[in-house]
Order: structure tokens, then sequence, then C-alpha cells
């Protein structure tokens, strides 16, 4: 390799090294953008969608007094159980939070999640407190997924995981959806019951249950 090459190959590598740095740059800025970027949350699917905007269905909460007996009658046996959105709301009304006073210099902090079921869709969503060092925003969490089991009992799975309008990417998803989804705490009494079902199924806008066997 002669001298005269070498300036043009450390030149190749700086401009190499300076082009992937803005990338970088410039993908963390869209990103955050996006995370910032206002949602549009809606009970109803609407006529027309607004251009650029990330629509969340969030789930209807009024109603549902059925859930307890119904979760006792899975829990007894029955062979099948079908609940209603509003009945899986009040059912998962016992998630709870307890998050630290004393914050890390970056977290995110979801909230209570109400849940949508869409046709053969799950939908979560749920507030979120986030903040990088001073900056601090309430964003809009949402998902869809499906519910899969795992070792004694059935966990969501994320398909499509959204913060804000980002939908996050490929291994971060999951890495992600671990963290938020370990935030929530459930109470005894609806471990208890969920630990009975086996199967989980949403067909047009129900969730069917099935008990283990």
């Amino acid at each position: 390799m002669s001298s005269e090459e070498t300036p043009d190959i450390k030149t190749s590598i700086n401009l190499l090294l300076g082009a992937s740095v803005g990338i970088l740059i410039g993908g963390f800025i869209g990103a955050v953008f996006l995370i910032t970027h206002p949602v549009k949350v809606v009970t109803d699917v609407p006529d027309k969608y607004e251009p650029a905007m990330h629509y969340v269905l969030k789930g209807r909460t009024n109603g549902g007094d059925a859930w307890k007996f119904k979760a006792t009658e899975l829990q007894d046996g029955n062979g099948e159980v079908t609940f209603l959105e509003t009945e899986l709301n009040r059912w998962a009304a016992s998630f709870k939070t307890d998050y630290p006073a004393e914050k890390a210099s970056l977290y995110i902090e979801p909230q209570r999640p109400v849940f949508r079921l869409e046709g053969d869709k799950l939908l979560v969503s749920a507030p979120a407190v986030t903040a990088f060092g001073a900056w601090k925003r309430t964003i809009t969490l949402s998902l869809e997924g499906e519910f899969v089991p795992d070792q004694s009992t059935l966990r969501i799975e994320p398909d499509k995981l959204y913060l804000g309008s980002f939908r996050v990417p490929g291994p971060a998803k999951d890495l992600i959806w671990k963290h938020i989804s370990a935030s929530y705490k459930i109470d005894e009494e609806f471990e208890s019951l969920w630990s009975t079902v086996g199967t989980a199924n949403i067909h047009e806008s129900q969730l069917i249950l099935t008990a283990k066997r």
C-alpha cells in the first residue's frame, strides 16, 4: 500500500463514521419527535383518518358487573366463559403500580391499562409518565397483540408496540414490553383466577376463556 493511498482510506473511514453518527442522531431525534407527538385516543373507529396521526382505540370501561360471577364460574370448572370488553376491564381494574419516589434519569412509568376487543384483535392502551433528565411528559402507550401461554399462566405478547406515535422496532419491542409489563402488580384474587385459564381467544369482540383441564 502506497503512502498516497492512506489519506484516501482515512478520509473514507472518517466520512463513514460521520455518516453513521449522523444517521444515529437523526434516528434518535425522529424517535423522540414521534414519541412526544400527540396521538388521537378514540372509542369508535373514525370514518376518516387524519394524515400522519396515530390513532389509539380505547376500551370501554362502564358496566361489566358480571365479571366476578363469570370468573368464579371459570374457577369452578365451567369449560368455557365469554367476557365482554367492559367485563374484562372491570376484572383487570385490580392492576396496581408502585413506583419509587426517587427516579432514575431515564424512566417510563405506565399507569392502569385499558383493554379493547376489536374484532379478533386484542388492543391495550395506557397513559405513561416518562422522563429524560429534566424533561418530563405523559405519553400514551398502545399495543396490538395476543394472549400466549407462559409456563403456568397466560401473558400478553405484542405484535405491535407504540410509545406515543413511535412504533418500537424488533428486539427493542420485547425488551421495553418486558419492562412495562413487569411494572404491574396483580392482586392474589386476580392471579388465582387467571391461573385457572388454559386458553384465551378473541372472536367477534369477545374474549373466550377456557379453563385448564
